[in-house]
């Protein structure tokens, strides 16, 4: 809902959904993934997806399941220890990862997509483009 009244209130945006971090909570006296976080976000992105919009997956940037525990045992710390919010250098991390994946789609568009010379389609034809692109940010160890 709201990303159509985006898309209509400023028509030819390009609108990039970004998905929420992992968090942690206490789940038996051990930090674990918040129970409802897969779902959420998986559901985020069958959202922009069906609305024609990019989704940036920060959960799974970040290593997905329990990957917030790393990032606040990282040294620097990385995340809090409230299991939720990034430190100043684990933002300036997850900033530079976003970045670098803006780069790279661009760079992968750049060479693939608007380099590609399409011959004329005929009125019912269909074409199919594959725009996977391996993974390759970096994460913490």
């Amino acid at each position: 809902m709201q990303i159509q009244w985006v898309k209509k209130a400023c028509p030819g945006a390009a609108i990039i959904v970004i998905g929420p971090s992992d968090m942690g909570t206490s789940v038996n006296g051990e930090i674990k993934t918040r129970p409802f976080l897969p779902e959420n976000v998986n559901s985020m992105k069958a959202c922009a997806l069906e609305n024609g919009v990019a989704f940036w997956d920060m959960y799974d940037v970040m290593g997905g399941y329990n990957s917030m525990k790393k990032w606040v045992k990282q040294r620097p710390p990385l995340a809090l220890t409230d299991y939720t919010h990034f430190t100043n250098t684990g933002a300036e991390r997850i900033g530079k990862l976003f970045s670098e994946s803006l780069e790279n789609y661009h760079e992968y568009y750049q060479k693939t997509v608007k380099s590609q010379r399409t011959p004329a389609i005929s009125p019912g034809q269909q074409t199919t483009l594959n725009t996977s692109i391996p993974n390759t940010t970096s994460q913490p160890n």
